[in-house]
C-alpha cells in the first residue's frame, strides 16, 4: 500500500513538472514599468505604473492557468504637484488591453492601455460624479521612462 502511494506520489509529480511552465512565463514586462507623458497639460494623464505578481501553487510552478495580479497606479496633471487617482488592480484578457478603474471621490476613471514596445497607449474614460461636469473620454501616448 505504501509503495503504491509512493508511486502515484512520484508520477503525479513528474507529470506537474513536466506540465508546469517556468515561471518566466508569467511575467510580462511589455506592460510592467513606468509610463510618463511629458507634454501632459493640466488634467492630463502624466504618469501610469504597472507592476505585476505572478501566483504560484503550492510547489512554486506557475501555470497559465494561475492569476496573475496587475497592480497600477495613475497620476494627472495638477499644480503645484501632479494629482494621484490611487491604486487600483488590472485585468487582462487574452490578446486584449489592460483595463484599470479607478473610483475616486469625483469620478470613476477608466483606463485601456496597450504597450508596444518604449510606449504605453492609453484609451481613456472619466464618468465624473458631479452632474454639471462633463464627462470625458480620450487618448494618450505615455514613453517608458524605467
Amino acid at each position: 500500500m505504501l509503495v503504491g502511494r509512493l508511486v502515484f506520489g512520484g508520477v503525479a509529480l513528474l507529470f506537474a513538472l513536466i506540465n508546469a511552465e517556468p515561471a518566466s512565463a508569467c511575467y510580462n514586462q511589455q506592460f510592467v514599468g513606468v509610463w510618463e507623458n511629458p507634454e501632459a497639460a493640466g488634467g492630463d494623464i502624466v504618469r501610469v505604473e504597472i507592476a505585476q505578481d505572478c501566483q504560484f501553487d503550492a510547489n512554486g510552478n506557475w501555470s497559465a492557468k494561475a492569476e496573475t495580479i496587475w497592480k497600477i497606479r495613475a497620476w494627472s496633471r495638477c499644480r503645484p504637484r501632479d494629482c494621484t487617482w490611487g491604486r487600483t488592480l488590472g485585468r487582462k484578457d487574452g490578446s486584449g488591453p489592460l483595463t484599470a478603474i479607478f473610483e475616486t471621490f469625483s469620478a470613476t476613471r477608466l483606463l485601456e492601455l496597450d504597450a508596444s514596445g518604449n510606449h504605453l497607449d492609453v484609451r481613456y474614460t472619466i464618468n465624473y460624479r458631479n452632474a454639471r461636469q462633463k464627462d470625458v473620454a480620450g487618448a494618450v501616448r505615455l514613453m517608458r521612462v524605467d
